[in-house]
């Protein structure tokens, strides 16, 4: 194409040499279509990542939560993978509601029929708030993480705080977006002291991990 540019300027149509200009804006377009070859290149191995951000991850956990809160069974569903393994309990394992909150489950369908009566049983308005998220690492496709989740009711016109506790959960990246894998919740029950009065000896929690 470029050996065969015309001359306009009366001579008739013959070939000639590019110009300077010619050859500039030539070679520049090239080098948009190698930059926009690079980009979306680039662009399609991160869509294909198994790499899960913490804001994904973030945004993830607050929606699951207030699903459950308003209890949207559909949704819910759509986030646990099929394998999910749901645990929940207080952290002292002696808490007068125990009974209520202990769970050792397997497999989305165990799991949400758990859950739809433990919702059905809960009041309402119900807030989860998760706090603190971040990430404790990977196993292979799998992220993990962990964070606070601080739960209010109303009582009184005024909403009150009602739990808190600590969640560690697995998600991957499943065919129609991110699911857990894994979701170990742990509420707070034992009453605060002094960390220094404390001691494996008095068989109270220090961290999530005395909590396994």
């Amino acid at each position: 194409m470029l050996g065969l540019l015309s001359n306009n300027a009366g001579q008739g149509s013959r070939p000639m040499c590019p110009t300077q200009r010619e050859l500039s804006h030539h070679y520049r377009n090239d080098a948009s279509t190698l930059w926009w070859s690079q980009s979306l290149r680039s662009m399609g191995e991160h869509t294909v990542s198994k790499e899960i951000s913490l804001g994904e991850l973030q945004e993830f956990i607050a929606a699951f939560w207030h699903y459950y809160d308003e209890w949207n069974a559909e949704e819910i569903a759509a986030r646990f993978a099929d394998n999910i393994q749901y645990t929940g309990r207080s952290d002292t394992g002696a808490s007068p509601f125990e009974d209520m909150l202990r769970a050792d489950l397997r497999g989305r369908d165990e799991t949400m029929a758990w859950l739809t009566e433990h919702r059905n049983q809960s009041p309402y308005p119900l807030r989860h708030n998760s706090t603190n998220i971040f990430r404790t690492g990977r196993d292979g496709d799998v992220t993990n993480a962990r964070c606070y989740i601080f739960v209010t009711v109303v009582s009184n016109l005024v909403p009150v705080a009602a739990s808190s506790g600590i969640v560690d959960f697995a998600v991957i990246r499943g065919p129609v977006g991110l699911q857990f894998t894994s979701l170990d919740v742990v509420l707070d029950t034992q009453e605060s002291a002094i960390l220094s009065s404390l001691s494996a000896a008095d068989g109270v929690a220090r961290s999530p991990v005395d909590r396994r």
